[in-house]
């Protein structure tokens, strides 16, 4: 009786990870923001972190917003590394990779 429980506690989990995944497949890669010139835009970056479901699990949130209208440009969740800050970079777009100065509080990617 219990190992049956325990059974079907274990494929319920899977099947709850399976739609999970396929839910994080569907979110967009790129932000999508209001048309902009091509002209020098200002971009700030930051990270921040927090522990999801237990302190063995770390998460950084990566963040670039436009320092004048405030909109959020580019987002990624995941480690603090620079295959992080590259996802960070490939979220944002193709008008901010090529016209945007970008300012940071230049820590180091682990």
């Amino acid at each position: 009786m219990v190992q049956k429980k325990l059974v079907e506690t274990v494929k319920l989990g899977i099947i709850n990870f399976h739609y999970k995944c396929r839910e994080a497949a569907a979110v967009k890669k790129q932000v999508e923001v209001t048309p902009k010139e091509k002209k020098r835009l200002n971009v700030q970056m930051d990270e921040l972190w927090s522990f999801v479901d237990s302190k063995g699990n770390q998460q950084w949130v990566w963040l670039a917003l436009d320092a004048q209208t405030r909109e959020i440009v580019g987002v990624h969740i995941g480690d603090r590394s620079a295959v992080s800050a590259q996802s960070l970079w490939n979220s944002m777009p193709p008008v901010y990779r090529q016209c945007a100065v970008f300012y940071t509080d230049h820590a180091l990617c682990l």
